[in-house]
């Protein structure tokens, strides 16, 4: 499959969701993720390319309410209103979709799936944080409400990326297509 000849004859019916790609995981200094340029670079690249080819881009943050468990439980993380929540200040932003969650599926924000079939979006790509956690959540919520999914492999990061084999393998059990960069070109 070669996703930029889809890309190129875009009927507006495809969709990017960028997942979690939030200060607290990948720029402040007691950031989750350490050494996260080339995944900002890659991401960017397929933004970038949603963008000029007039796909619809959506920004996914995890937020949790400002309380003693969530921050104990996320050592002071992703919790609402702090900078921290905020999206990396590297990723570019080119639409106006925010969107909020506070469990691993994205679809799960209402009007986010609201939006999502008022723009009769058919086929969602998927990339962000964490492999494990709410990009795979995203996919298989994405599968079972009816949408095509696909994870842009070099765009996603997880704790361990030693394990990443055996994440695509539940990936593909759960219908979920794992796509590789290369592919975007």
């Amino acid at each position: 499959m070669n996703l930029w000849r889809i890309l190129s004859k875009m009927k507006n019916n495809i969709a990017l969701l960028a997942v979690d790609i939030q200060k607290d995981a990948t720029e402040l200094k007691n950031s989750l993720f350490k050494n996260t340029e080339n995944f900002i670079g890659n991401v960017n690249e397929v933004i970038e390319m949603f963008s000029k080819n007039n796909g619809h881009i959506f920004y996914i943050t995890h937020e949790l309410e400002n309380n003693f468990l969530n921050k104990l439980i996320y050592q002071n993380r992703f919790i609402k209103g702090t900078e921290g929540s905020k999206i990396d200040s590297r990723i570019k932003i080119l639409s106006n979709n925010f969107y909020t969650k506070n469990v691993g599926d994205s679809l799960t924000n209402v009007r986010l799936e609201r939006e999502l079939k008022r723009l009769e979006i058919s086929e969602i790509y998927i990339v962000g944080l964490d492999a494990k956690y709410c990009v795979f959540n995203t996919g298989k919520g994405a599968v079972k409400r009816g949408y095509t999914a696909y994870v842009l492999k070099y765009c996603v990061l997880t704790k361990n990326m030693n394990n990443l084999e055996k994440l695509w393998n539940n990936y593909t059990k759960s219908k979920i297509t794992v796509i590789q960069r290369k592919d975007l070109y």
